[in-house]
């Protein structure tokens, strides 16, 4: 007669679908904060290097024009007629670079030299980092928001002596622990910095 036989299924026991899951727990508790850390850094260094890009943008077209041009923090980079973010603004969203033909600090279609008024302002670069990215300037900045070209190349404050200061990105978190660029400005040159500001996004200080 034949044999019957009993088949053996092949699937998961409960313990072993438990322990399974444990482990899938286990690496994703360990995984989640690396990937956060990985992610926000990266945030950060794209935003900073998108600035020292704006800035050297700036520096070579003043030079280029011979006339003054702007880079500003701004609140509404990506809008059809872009503004420079009010003195002390600690909202900015991105920044923007401009030719200001009457150099008086603002972007207009309508702001023209008043010699040559065939010459006008000419918006030359917008950008805004990635959301949450918060973007602040140090005192030494016109209203802590504007770096100005002269035709040099070199960004110079009000007084006409050479700028040092820093515009900062940062984010409120640990993750990682050195949640603040500095992008630090001396004249016609920029340096970027790290920093650990204790899960916090402070004022700057000016650059040395």
């Amino acid at each position: 007669p034949p044999r019957m036989t009993l088949s053996r299924s092949s699937g998961f026991t409960l313990i072993e679908l438990m322990v399974t899951v444990a482990i899938v727990s286990i690496l994703l508790i360990v995984a989640v904060p690396s990937f956060q850390t990985v992610m926000n850094s990266n945030r950060l260094t794209t935003a900073a290097n998108e600035f020292v890009a704006a800035f050297q943008a700036a520096r070579a077209e003043a030079i280029r024009y011979n006339r003054r041009v702007v880079i500003c923090l701004s609140t509404n980079p990506n809008a059809a007629t872009p503004t420079c973010a009010p003195a002390d603004a600690t909202n900015a969203t991105g920044w923007i670079v401009f030719m200001d033909a009457n150099t008086n600090g603002t972007y207009s279609t309508t702001d023209c030299d008043a010699v040559n008024t065939s010459i006008c302002d000419r918006l030359l670069r917008a950008a805004a980092p990635a959301a949450g990215v918060r973007i602040l300037g140090s005192s030494n900045l016109a209203g802590k928001v504007r770096i100005d070209f002269r035709a040099d190349g070199l960004a110079r404050r009000s007084t006409g002596t050479v700028l040092s200061g820093t515009v900062r990105m940062c984010l409120p978190t640990g993750r990682p622990a050195e949640n603040i660029r500095n992008v630090n400005i001396r004249g016609g040159g920029v340096v970027v910095t790290r920093a650990d500001g204790n899960k916090a996004c402070a004022e700057p200080g000016n650059a040395l």
